[in-house]
């Protein structure tokens, strides 16, 4: 048995378009072309691959401990 979907619309939108931003920028940081630094990089994959997960699931542990339900909002 699954988890309960607990991501709207909007909030899927929302982390799709982030964690891609942020996927990027890692991207563009171990590759060389930005100048933000390994950690930073690093950071920004794990935070994008996070939130690109949770976009493509539609569920957030977090939000489940939590009880934050943003599907009612779309």
């Amino acid at each position: 048995m699954g988890m309960k979907t607990n991501i709207g619309s909007v909030d899927r939108v929302a982390r799709l378009a982030v964690g891609v931003v942020l996927l990027a920028v890692a991207a563009a940081g171990l590759g060389g072309l930005v100048e933000v630094g390994t950690v930073v990089a690093g950071v920004a994959a794990l935070v994008g691959i996070v939130l690109t997960g949770t976009a493509v699931a539609r569920v957030c542990p977090l939000y489940s401990v939590l009880g934050v339900d943003t599907c009612s909002a779309t």
